[in-house]
């Protein structure tokens, strides 16, 4: 999702025109708030996690079970210069930039992995433990997970998620980490993408993926570039596919 602040019609389908989407939804929307996100950053980062906290509770009134299964979250608001990020779980947003020839790139947003010290703390201190999960043979394997002290569930491999009810007894919140970043001429390229991109394509790798769409202003096939190159990614190392979500916006397209 990207909300952008005061846009005329005209500016606004022309923001929608500059995103691309794959395997997943996004909206380009007017700000609801009215101008109030502008007033400060304790606002804005108490409008973001209001929001994602009221639509967990949502998800839990839903009819169907969230007791073991649930979503990352990452999302962007552009208020003028000003780009506010949220983000739960292990999905990630990236800015790639270009000053004098030269690319660089910034992480808006911190994957929540279990390991992270003080994502650890919060669930050792909540009756939760962290390790890998253990094979056939009783050897440890894969990434660090969170589970209950004393059980072998949830087995989640990042440490916030929406729904995921069970992992909320040993310390998986839904609350987002919220990060700002004063946009400037020489921000290109904003990435927002699920774990499935992430876990076998760098942020540095991405945004050279999407560079030679950028000169030709070509967001859809950047992101079609993305998909199909983590995709195939995932093919070659294994039998599985993990879920590939990809949004790639050009902030000052050419």
């Amino acid at each position: 999702m990207i909300i952008v602040e005061n846009l005329s019609k005209f500016e606004l389908e022309k923001a929608r025109r500059c995103v691309s989407i794959a395997n997943g939804g996004i909206g380009v929307f007017s700000d609801p708030s009215n101008g109030i996100l502008f007033n400060s950053k304790e606002i804005r980062e108490a409008f973001v996690k209001d929001i994602v906290c009221k639509t967990n509770k949502e998800l839990y009134e839903q009819d169907f079970d969230t007791k073991f299964s649930g979503s990352t979250l990452v999302f962007t608001l552009l208020l003028g210069n000003l780009i506010v990020c949220g983000n739960v779980g292990d999905s990630r947003a990236v800015i790639g930039s270009q000053k004098e020839g030269e690319w660089s790139v910034t992480r808006l947003s911190r994957d929540h992995k279990p390991e992270l010290a003080d994502e650890r703390e919060r669930i050792i201190n909540s009756n939760g433990r962290i390790s890998p999960s253990k094979n056939i043979e009783g050897e440890y394997t894969g990434p660090a997970r969170v589970w209950q002290k004393n059980a072998k569930y949830p087995g989640l491999a990042m440490s916030r998620s929406l729904g995921d009810q069970v992992g909320k007894c040993c310390g998986v919140i839904e609350v987002p980490e919220v990060r700002e970043r004063r946009l400037t001429n020489a921000d290109k390229v904003l990435i927002l993408g699920s774990d499935g991109i992430w876990e076998l394509i760098t942020s540095v790798e991405a945004v050279r993926l999407v560079i030679p769409f950028w000169k030709v202003n070509d967001a859809k096939s950047a992101c079609n570039k993305l998909v199909e190159e983590a995709r195939n990614r995932w093919k070659r190392k294994s039998n599985s596919i993990d879920d590939i979500t990809c949004i790639v916006m050009f902030i000052n397209p050419k």
